[in-house]
């Protein structure tokens, strides 16, 4: 991978945010691969019923250890969240770094963390809405305001299958933190530089 100077020098108080965005990821990538060995699979396809629930009758996983995977989520996805995943891309890496290709490959793993969820078609929700109903309304935060939505989600998917896509999303949107760590990796190391893969340069 080519590597690339900032256009101006990051932060010590950004860097930080970078060391913690990396070790975040590290742990929820570890918790993503337990979750795996407990049962839960992209593998599959999911089914309606009689009258237009889908269900994803092929994984069964508990939803007390999915709520784990979305605690160690829940930091790249809340706004207030230092290492909110666009806070570090737009507000560190974008504002820092000015090479058009660079720019182009962090537009790239936004665009593919706003689209995630492979079955928006089915079941009408953006991936934003299921998170927000859900984290809002029944994980975290129990607000009453998200309980109607949520009652009438249940009515066009069981829970099950709400757990699954939840998975799905948080998965595809693991793979372009991923990507950002990969590039961003020698400024964790204090050297003003990112990483460029051949695909941009």
């Amino acid at each position: 991978m080519e590597e690339l100077k900032v256009s101006s020098d990051i932060s010590p108080d950004d860097i930080e945010v970078l060391v913690l965005f990396h070790e975040r990821f590290k742990i929820l990538w570890e918790n993503y691969q337990d979750l795996l060995k407990s049962g839960f699979s992209l593998n599959g396809s999911y089914s309606k019923s009689s009258n237009g629930v889908i269900s994803a009758d092929f994984c069964r996983i508990n939803h007390f250890r999915m709520k784990g995977l979305f605690v160690d989520f829940r930091f790249f996805y809340a706004q207030k969240e230092q290492t909110h995943f666009y806070t570090v891309c737009n507000k560190i890496l974008t504002k820092n770094i000015a090479d058009e290709r660079f720019r182009k490959l962090i537009k790239a793993n936004t665009t593919d963390w706003k689209e995630a969820g492979m079955t928006l078609g089915w079941h009408g929700y953006a991936a934003d809405d299921l998170l927000n109903y859900w984290f809002n309304g029944e994980f975290f935060h129990l607000d009453s305001d998200k309980k109607p939505k949520i009652k009438e989600m249940l009515q066009v998917m069981d829970s099950d299958a709400v757990m699954h896509i939840l998975g799905e999303v948080i998965y595809t949107r693991m793979l372009a933190i991923r990507n950002i760590c990969v590039v961003s990796k020698p400024l964790i190391a204090n050297k003003q530089f990112v990483l460029l893969p051949k695909e941009y340069a």
